[in-house]
């Protein structure tokens, strides 16, 4: 693998988690009264985004500011603290104020607003995003179905029977995306939802007891007949939507003849280097979202921007031909 520097989207968290301070509900509530503490308002599971100067930025509220949009007692996330100041997230969906909030705060769907915030702060909301949403979703028991509340600072929940008593994590789900290439071409995929000529690289969610060489071996196999060999990770990035774990590869193939599982992907075709470099160019200047398709020129390849961890494998292979022969 080139020993090039990989800058992936989201995987640029730079808080302190405090694992083993969470655990102290004191702690938390120390935290929550801070003076600099810093929350994050998400709602409907967007964002909070100000603009200033053509830059974009994480909106935070106080701790009074935050309180103002609650109905009822306020529950936050603790997400960690940088430079021993506290960062929380707190859904405010169900708010009776949202209009005000609208008023003041600019929300955004956080795949758009990544675009335009620096690294550190998209991986921040990210956190963020997933957190939020995994709360939104385990309100209940999976086991006895009894109500759920949180340990941890809210990283953690626990039902509320006695009897059972179920402690809950939330859940990252492995995924692995892969190129994989014959010489001095690469295989591309479209799913059912993408636009027309907006293509990506082959993915699919690991399952029980798979290897991450095997998830990447029968994923290619199953959506498109393609044998691989030399699996190599490349790097990962959370996607937070849910809760994704993107495990990126590198795989090798002398197989060339495609047939694609239509259940999986409609399309499948093989590209050549010199194509996938001029649609890489196009999609890096390019701050339109590719999945929103009035948006798109047909007569050209598209490709993932550079916040997906797939325009990085598809760059990976296309600016190192020594290494992928």
């Amino acid at each position: 693998m080139p020993n090039t520097p990989i800058f992936n989207t989201f995987a640029d968290n730079t808080l302190d988690r405090s694992g083993n301070l969470r655990k102290n509900p004191e702690w938390i509530s120390s935290q929550l009264h801070h003076p600099k503490a810093k929350f994050i308002p998400m709602l409907n599971l967007m964002v909070p985004i100000k603009k200033e100067n053509n830059f974009s930025y994480i909106k935070y509220l106080s701790f009074s500011e935050i309180s103002y949009y609650l109905d009822n007692s306020l529950n936050p996330i603790f997400l960690g603290t940088k430079k021993s100041i506290p960062y929380f997230v707190c859904d405010l969906s169900e708010s009776n104020k949202i209009q005000n909030l609208n008023d003041l705060i600019s929300f955004e769907e956080l795949r758009n607003a990544a675009m335009s915030l620096s690294n550190e702060e998209a991986s921040i909301l990210a956190l963020a995003r997933s957190i939020t949403d995994w709360r939104l979703n385990n309100n209940y028991c999976p086991k006895c179905g009894d109500k759920t509340k949180t340990l941890n600072g809210g990283n953690s929940i626990i039902c509320k029977n006695e009897t059972c008593k179920k402690e809950i994590f939330p859940r990252t789900d492995p995924v692995v995306i892969m190129l994989v290439y014959n010489k001095n071409k690469c295989i591309l995929g479209r799913q059912s939802h993408f636009p027309i000529n907006f293509f990506s690289v082959l993915a699919g969610f690991m399952e029980p007891g798979e290897s991450i060489e095997s998830a990447v071996s029968r994923e290619v196999l199953e959506e498109t007949s393609v044998k691989v060999k030399n699996v190599t990770y490349h790097s990962s990035q959370p996607w937070p939507y849910p809760s994704s774990l993107m495990i990126g590869c590198i795989a090798e193939t002398e197989d060339t003849s495609i047939i694609i599982d239509q259940e999986e992907i409609v399309e499948a075709k093989w590209v050549e280097r010199k194509i996938i470099l001029n649609a890489l160019d196009l999609a890096k200047d390019s701050k339109a979202d590719p999945l929103k398709e009035n948006k798109l020129n047909h007569k050209r390849l598209i490709l993932p921007p550079p916040i997906a961890i797939a325009h990085q494998l598809l760059r990976c292979w296309a600016d190192n031909p020594k290494f992928f022969l």
